[in-house]
């Protein structure tokens, strides 16, 4: 099983905040590691921004393998929203926590699709309420 982090910008996707329900499936952009990304893998739904607004809003699991888009030329994954966070995981809450301050997400954060380590994403369950965390290692 892999981990990523796919990021959404106000700008890109306006309607981040309205699609992040449960069941409720989009194509995200596949611009890296789509070789790696495979149906079941965990994605950690990131807003991106002012740093009043960036982190992590919710979770869901690639549903499909990644695919081009034939008019635009983008490849593309489909993943399915699973849990939108009843508190977001701020960018200072994961900043302050030294298990994840090497994730490029912090570093470069220029880009749709991150890969993270299990450690990085279990890092990550820890700061999430029981309710709202992800199983780790379930596909």
């Amino acid at each position: 099983m892999n981990y990523f982090i796919f990021q959404a910008v106000d700008k890109t996707y306006p309607r981040f905040l309205e699609d992040l329900r449960p069941t409720h499936t989009v194509r995200w952009m596949a611009t890296r590691y789509r070789t790696r990304m495979t149906i079941g893998d965990l994605v950690y739904l990131w807003r991106g921004g002012d740093a009043a607004i960036r982190g992590i809003y919710g979770w869901g699991r690639i549903v499909g393998p990644p695919a081009e888009d034939a008019p635009a030329g983008e490849f593309r994954v489909p993943v399915t929203y699973e849990r939108r966070l009843s508190q977001h995981v701020s960018v200072s809450d994961i900043k302050s926590d030294y298990r994840l301050i090497r994730m490029q997400i912090l570093n470069l954060p220029v880009g749709t699709n991150f890969q993270i380590s299990l450690n990085e994403a279990q890092a990550i369950a820890s700061h999430i309420n029981d309710a709202d965390r992800p199983a780790l290692g379930v596909r």
